[in-house]
């Protein structure tokens, strides 16, 4: 079972996606609310997924850490109206408002 780094401030939306992964047997998600919480947890661990928002630091803070936490793929999550380009150390990028579903698909690659 793949290990995911979830980085997302939204209390509700961070909880659900780590909710319906461990209910589903997908993976199992470490939650962070803050980017400091999530640099902690990835100095501690290795990670095959990191999904990193936008939303809850500065760009240059999440694009740092995207190039540094050593998951083995990285995905941002835009806020909804943002022009945010994505950077080099994603994997992909989603746009917020989105589907837990849709989420859920990217956790096993």
């Amino acid at each position: 079972m793949p290990t995911v780094l979830l980085f997302e401030p939204q209390f509700v939306l961070r909880r659900t996606v780590a909710a319906a992964a461990r209910h589903l047997g997908m993976a199992q998600v470490h939650e962070a609310a803050t980017l400091q919480a999530a640099v902690r947890m990835a100095s501690q661990q290795r990670y095959d997924l990191a999904i990193l928002a936008f939303d809850g630091a500065s760009m240059a803070e999440v694009e740092a850490f995207a190039r540094s936490c050593n998951a083995g793929r990285v995905i941002g999550l835009i806020p909804a109206g943002s022009d945010t380009v994505p950077c080099t150390g994603m994997s992909c990028t989603l746009r917020k408002p989105l589907k837990v579903r849709e989420l859920l698909q990217h956790l096993q690659g």
